[in-house]
Order: C-alpha cells, then sequence, then structure tokens
C-alpha cells in the first residue's frame, strides 16, 4: 500500500471512506460525501472532527492510513 497525493481533478474517493485532504495550506481528515448543492458543487468532504464541511479549495486527498493490527 503506498500512500499518496491523488488530485480531486484526476479521481474522487470512494463515498464514506476515512481520507486526508489537502487544500494548499493544511490538511484535515475527512470523509467524502456526494451531494448536490448550491452554487453548482457536486461533492462535500466532511471534516470528521468538527462535522463540519470543508471543500472549497480542496486539491488534493490521500487514503488515511489503517490502525496497526492488534496482535492477540
Amino acid at each position: 500500500f503506498i500512500m499518496e497525493w491523488i488530485s480531486i481533478n484526476k479521481k474522487l474517493p470512494d463515498p464514506n471512506v476515512t481520507i486526508i485532504t489537502w487544500n494548499g495550506l493544511d490538511m484535515k481528515i475527512c470523509a467524502y460525501r456526494k451531494v448536490f448543492t448550491w452554487k453548482g458543487y457536486k461533492m462535500k468532504f466532511v471534516n470528521i472532527f468538527s462535522r463540519g464541511f470543508w471543500d472549497d479549495d480542496v486539491t488534493h486527498w490521500m487514503y488515511f492510513p489503517s490502525p496497526p493490527i492488534k496482535n492477540e
């Protein structure tokens, strides 16, 4: 599994998957939601921590790494 930034112009993440988003200045942990909203937006990145929307300037995203597997 290689972690790399993916341009939203090339590919959008699957809905409801935890991802990291980048807007050129800041990263946020989000989940992607397809919605139709005002001003023509057809996507939303929902900030996991604040439950707020954050998609105005998102340019790239990457999959959030999986946590380590606990050995039992």
